[in-house]
């Protein structure tokens, strides 16, 4: 809605577009999900090994588990830091 006012468009056809679009969405997601499910089963459930490792979530896991690194190692730094904007003394 707020980028349909920016824009000048009106209420009435920004909220029969995002119906449109989720009427629209709703369906080709689950045959999206519903696909996957039947061609990829035995990689997903780990039955078969997957040789690109494309649907073992092994990289979404890797990437994760760096974030949480990453953000652990900056907010042990930032609050000595932070406090010491806020708190001078």
């Amino acid at each position: 809605m707020k980028i349909g006012h920016y824009m000048h468009v009106p209420p009435r056809d920004v909220f029969f577009s995002q119906i449109f679009g989720s009427f629209l969405g709703i369906p080709i997601n689950y045959a999206v999900v519903k696909w996957v499910l039947e061609t990829k089963a035995d990689y997903l459930t780990g039955k078969e090994v997957d040789p690109t490792h494309q649907w073992t979530g092994q990289e979404l896991a890797s990437n994760l588990t760096m974030a949480v690194q990453y953000v652990m190692i900056v907010s042990s730094a930032t609050p000595p830091l932070t406090l010491a904007r806020f708190h001078p003394c």
